[in-house]
């Protein structure tokens, strides 16, 4: 596909919140055997993650007036599940604005927005986008003036830019509480109410993740099953 339609504009990353959508909670009251816990219920789990994916696409992704990235031209997704049975999903997305005329738009952003001129925004992304720092997720916490793995507190930038020696673009931040905050995009942030991550590509920083990608070792877990004595 990248030789077909070059590189990709954005690289985006959504997850569940499955214990927290209340209308997959309704879904699952009033199916089948009534047990709410997704876990317990993987198949009407899945086909609600499907189907709620595929109308943020049709009526967010693909409406230049509400995504604000122009067209959608192309994508590619891979959907995965966690060890808990949870899915999601990493999408390669080809639009026809140009990364810089996104930037100058602010159409991904990384800040924390005025509780009071965005209260539902701010919502969002407090419950959903701020970082926080564990030894298992990222090695931190961290020790003042440093970083953890995944680059948090991020640097002070007054504008979104390029930085060719990170292969990645450094996102504005201009406030403390920005540093935690990881990238979103506002409208689907509103609709799909659960963490997300979306990055501006470029060539090298997609190679390097790619490349990592294709020689991850899916997870290998042994059970012993007992039945009385007997192995």
């Amino acid at each position: 596909m990248i030789e077909q339609y070059s590189l990709p504009s954005l690289f985006l990353t959504l997850s569940m919140a499955e214990g927290k959508w209340t209308h997959l909670k309704h879904i699952l009251k009033s199916t089948d055997n009534k047990d709410t816990l997704p876990t317990n219920r993987p198949l009407h789990t899945t086909l609600f993650f499907v189907n709620f994916k595929q109308h943020l696409k049709n009526h967010i992704w693909k409406k230049p007036a509400n995504s604000r990235w122009g067209q959608l031209l192309q994508f590619f997704e891979r959907v995965e599940f966690q060890n808990r049975g949870a899915a999601h999903t990493h999408i390669c997305i080809w639009v026809s604005k140009p990364i810089h005329d996104m930037i100058a738009q602010n159409v991904i952003r990384s800040d924390l927005p005025n509780k009071d001129l965005e209260p539902e925004l701010y919502e969002k992304v407090m419950k959903h986008q701020i970082h926080t720092c564990s030894p298992q997720r990222c090695g931190g916490p961290t020790s003042q003036g440093e970083q953890c793995k995944r680059g948090f507190p991020r640097p002070y930038a007054p504008i979104t830019y390029y930085r060719a020696d990170q292969l990645r673009y450094i996102y504005r931040c201009v406030t403390p509480e920005d540093r935690w905050v990881v990238p979103y995009h506002p409208e689907t942030l509103l609709i799909w109410d659960a963490h997300m991550n979306i990055q501006y590509v470029t060539s090298c920083g997609l190679g390097k993740y790619l490349t990592k990608y294709v020689v991850k070792p899916k997870p290998v877990h042994t059970f012993n099953i007992t039945d009385g004595d007997r192995y």
